[in-house]
């Protein structure tokens, strides 16, 4: 789930009695996918960048973006 007010990604398990688990911190994420391989990609938009996290990653790996707010090629509008 993506709580952007409080700045994290958070896994919410099926079944009773399993806690909730926070993924990634401090991300105002707007949006994310998982793919096939179960990486999640997450947009942060304050950032203005998207990231690839694999499994037990905190910081994750730019893939678009990161050079701030336009057009340009290497950033995020």
């Amino acid at each position: 789930v993506s709580d952007w007010f409080n700045k994290q990604i958070v896994r919410y398990p099926r079944g009773k009695g399993h806690p909730r688990r926070v993924l990634v911190s401090g991300i105002f994420c707007h949006g994310m996918t998982m793919d096939t391989d179960g990486a999640l990609y997450a947009c942060d938009f304050q950032r203005d960048e998207v990231r690839r996290y694999c499994a037990g990653e905190t910081n994750g790996t730019l893939v678009a973006g990161g050079n701030g707010y336009g057009p340009d090629f290497n950033q995020l509008c």
